[in-house]
């Protein structure tokens, strides 16, 4: 276990990386002995540096969620850092955020769920059921992670431990949320309406006939309807039907995803082909729950029934979605098969 004058030694190191923007040395190296608890302990001395400078404590970053990545990490629990207020970003509607590269060595960003409490949560064995009392809401966040330890080893290439990334504050950086319970005035189930009128909205667009609303991506920036299709042809049945997908989402969402093509075409070339097709909306998302199956793959109290993909809650994306609809097609086979 570190003794003070490390923990104190490590956490200055963290705190210069930060002003230079120069990383460090895995400390997982240089302490072949370091622990877990080392690195909560540099981190939490880390953020006493920045309390010392006038920083305040916001909430907290959980990571290392699911078990696959906690295999991966060699961890068998979810790993935390601290929020502080100057980590924090807000969206204001109709304005752009600028946030400066400067203030980070490495950044990254990754999509994440924010949850927002009225109410001190403290431990240990906090309940389900405490958390939800102590919830205010949740919101969709940008998770800016960033790394001041080498994520790999600047000489043998070894990516770094789990403890580093302790260390450094579980490589969490800063927040960016502006989405509140304002947004959507009318009470909880206010999102089921505004995505009920969105999706009523994109069946008019399709011609009130099943066929999903498109328009070419050189088009859709530019601001023209589209009349004819290019070298791409959508595989989409019943159809695609040509139209003006500006009419489809607000005006802040337009124009959102009008400056986000360009920007990715700088990423990825060919993103922003002319006769590329959009095709619209979508307002579904993977399931926060399950419809329960049993291990045939069918509903547990209607036979004949097989819950499967992102409505039934039992994937998350095109790919699991896809793998979990074989498997209900396997199962959905051997029933024939045994009733025949």
């Amino acid at each position: 276990m570190f003794d003070s004058a490390q923990i104190a030694q490590l956490a200055a190191e963290l705190q210069q990386s930060q002003k230079t923007r120069q990383q460090l040395e895995h400390f997982s190296k240089r302490f072949p002995g370091m622990s877990i608890e080392d690195g909560y302990r540099v981190s939490r001395a880390w953020v006493a540096l920045q309390l010392a400078e006038g920083r305040k404590v916001i909430g907290h970053k959980i990571g290392l969620t699911s078990r696959a990545m906690q295999q991966a990490s060699q961890i068998d629990e979810p790993d935390y850092g601290t929020l502080l207020d100057s980590m924090l970003y807000t969206c204001t509607p109709g304005h752009v955020l600028n946030i400066a590269h400067t203030d980070f060595v490495v950044p990254r960003v990754e999509v994440e769920l924010a949850f927002v409490l009225k109410k001190d949560l403290q431990g240990p064995d906090v309940t389900v059921d405490q958390v939800l009392a102590a919830t205010d809401y949740v919101t969709p966040a940008i998770e800016i992670i960033d790394s001041r330890i080498e994520q790999f080893d600047r000489h043998t290439k070894v990516m770094r431990k789990v403890f580093d990334t302790i260390s450094d504050n579980a490589a969490n950086a800063g927040i960016v949320v502006g989405i509140t319970p304002e947004d959507y005035p009318g009470g909880p189930l206010a999102g089921i309406e505004f995505q009920r009128q969105i999706e009523s909205k994109a069946f008019t667009l399709g011609g009130s006939n099943y066929e999903a609303p498109g328009q070419l991506v050189g088009d859709f920036l530019q601001g023209k309807i589209s009349t004819e299709f290019g070298s791409v042809i959508p595989s989409y049945k019943p159809g695609v039907h040509l139209t003006d997908l500006a009419e489809s989402l607000p005006s802040y969402a337009i124009e959102a995803i009008r400056e986000a093509i360009p920007a990715f075409e700088k990423k990825i070339k060919g993103f922003s082909m002319h006769d590329a097709v959009l095709t619209g909306v979508e307002t579904r998302t993977s399931s926060p729950l399950q419809i329960k199956r049993g291990p045939n793959f069918q509903s547990i109290n209607t036979k004949g029934l097989y819950p499967a993909g992102e409505g039934a809650g039992y994937a998350g994306g095109i790919m699991s979605a896809g793998i979990d609809g074989i498997k209900a097609a396997e199962a959905i086979a051997l029933d024939l098969l045994a009733t025949e």
